[in-house]
């Protein structure tokens, strides 16, 4: 545990913690304590609220970028993120892979950068916690240096955001290969690594942008000419939001950044509409067989988007589902009836939309139908019962503790600050959300599961042993809807 995260359990998170003082144990004869030296009840969100964190700053340039600025003298370190609105639901039609490959040009080289150049400068400058990634919404770059080195991140990011001229086609086959190894590493040789993608084009509907998955490779390679209108179309300063935190002052740090990126045009103006969130019509059934030594199943429904109401009461239910002070589901199926061995569950929060999933592997002599019937049987209690104040109070907690964990690394700020721009919300207001997990009732999470977590309408995935199958599995048959 953090720090941060230690020093303040004792005393802020007490209440959330405990158990009901009804049923603390008390010595005999022992006298009761005076009524005003019981402690006051402290709620996640007034603890939150005693926690001071350096003054944010946060600017627009008039190409649309977006600035967050985070100023912590007591660090000689920053922490940069920046992030792009364009992810792989932004493919066209076949150019699956798309957006992946066009960051990993990026960073292979640009106009001024040559080939290996990018990381031969974060190497020189002392760079740690690199990393890329490419998911659905977007694009992002992190990185951690000395302060004395933070123009040379601001120079490599204007430039792959301004001067990228992808006319290389050594590069473009190099980026294709090292997509190709990287989707066999991380699905292709992973036990079930396929199954996400079955079930997530079977949640969404064929029209959705999700359907587009981040590690796709398309059968057709893409052009140069592709990559080249992928990241003018989506890869624009008013697409972009740069988060640095750490030491440095914010009002010269604001002007280097604007001699950076401000000379950049914006990208063109995006029209497409936000699809609708709505539950799955009807219940649909996959059948995966796939190399792999234990039998599973995977249960998935429709469910809000990110932040929008029902979205931190289903994070919650996942913590009370399967938490560590609070486990129904796997109270149920691993301890009390041995049907399996490892019980998960997870509000994966999304934009447009987001998927609750529960995943449970089937004990040895057991089968896929009797874990399906056991989870039903346990949510339908849960539909039926509800849950409790001491379970949502504990699956709080747990999210607290998880929370302030992430707040005390420079690099998790930075990349909250981004999330929460993206979202749209109050970038500036670092602990603002953490009030919608407080404001939770057993009124609203209960009334969330009965309208998003129902049983006819989900994705329900057998995968069963086939040692003559991909160990990342393959679809065998689908019943219902698709």
């Amino acid at each position: 545990m953090t720090r941060l995260a230690h020093a303040l359990l004792p005393f802020r998170f007490a209440p959330l913690l405990a158990l009901p003082l009804g049923l603390v144990p008390r010595t005999a004869g022992a006298a009761d304590p005076p009524a005003d030296a019981a402690p006051e009840a402290a709620t996640a969100a007034s603890s939150i609220a005693a926690l001071h964190f350096p003054a944010t700053t946060r600017a627009r340039l008039p190409n649309g970028l977006t600035i967050v600025l985070e100023e912590n003298h007591q660090s000689p370190f920053v922490a940069l993120q920046l992030r792009y609105a364009g992810g792989s639901c932004d493919e066209p039609a076949g150019k699956e892979g798309l957006a992946a490959l066009t960051q990993r040009m990026m960073m292979m080289g640009t106009r001024h950068v040559p080939g290996g150049g990018y990381d031969a400068t974060l190497d020189r400058i002392g760079a740690t916690e690199r990393g890329s990634s490419a998911g659905m919404e977007s694009l992002i770059q992190s990185v951690t240096v000395p302060s004395n080195a933070v123009d040379s991140v601001l120079w490599l990011w204007s430039d792959q955001m301004g001067f990228f001229a992808p006319d290389d086609p050594k590069a473009l086959l190099d980026a294709r290969a090292a997509s190709v190894r990287e989707r066999d590493n991380k699905v292709n040789k992973v036990a079930s690594g396929a199954v996400y993608e079955l079930v997530t084009r079977a949640v969404y509907p064929e029209d959705h942008p999700y359907q587009r998955i981040p590690l796709g490779v398309s059968a057709e390679s893409p052009t140069l000419e592709d990559v080249r209108v992928f990241h003018d179309e989506n890869l624009g300063p008013n697409e972009a939001t740069l988060v640095l935190v750490g030491g440095f002052l914010s009002a010269p740090m604001l002007e280097r950044i604007t001699t950076y990126f401000a000379p950049i045009p914006p990208a063109p103006a995006r029209s497409a509409p936000r699809p609708a969130p709505a539950q799955l019509d009807e219940e649909i059934h996959l059948e995966v067989a796939a190399n792999v030594k234990s039998p599973e199943v995977w249960m998935d429904w429709r469910t809000p988007p990110f932040f929008a109401a029902g979205d931190a009461d289903l994070d919650a239910v996942a913590r009370a589902l399967v938490g560590q002070r609070w486990a129904a589901l796997r109270w149920a199926l691993v301890d009390q009836l041995h049907v399996a061995t490892r019980v998960a569950a997870r509000q994966m929060s999304h934009a447009f939309a987001s998927d609750f999933r529960i995943t449970a592997t089937v004990a040895p002599g057991h089968t896929t139908s009797e874990v399906a019937s056991a989870l039903d049987g346990a949510l339908g209690t849960l539909r039926k019962q509800g849950l409790s104040e001491v379970a949502i109070a504990a699956g709080r907690a747990e999210f607290a503790v998880t929370y302030l964990q992430d707040l005390d690394r420079a690099a998790r700020r930075a990349h909250i600050y981004g999330e929460l721009a993206a979202a749209h919300r109050d970038a500036t207001g670092l602990l603002g959300d953490f009030g919608r997990i407080d404001a939770l009732t057993t009124a609203s999470v209960n009334e969330t599961i009965a309208r998003w977590l129902p049983r006819g309408h989900r994705v329900i995935t057998f995968v069963t042993p086939d040692a003559s199958a991909p160990l990342a599995g393959v679809l065998r048959a689908t019943r219902g809807a698709k």
